[in-house]
């Protein structure tokens, strides 16, 4: 009886809704990108261990 139910009930949201998956949309994102020159200058000046944890880079 409560299969006859749930059978039922699949059946009816089926009939109702019909879902669609896949669509396409676009997304532009800004990238910058770090001057190389200006980059070696500061890890010339600061090294290259992190400031928080003294890691070697």
């Amino acid at each position: 009886m409560l299969e006859d139910v749930q059978i039922r009930l699949v059946e009816k949201i089926l009939e109702v809704e019909t879902l669609v998956e896949g669509a396409k949309k676009q997304i532009s994102v800004n990238a910058y990108e770090r001057n190389p020159i200006a980059r070696q200058k500061c890890l010339d000046y600061y090294g290259y261990n992190c400031s928080v944890c003294d890691f070697n880079f």
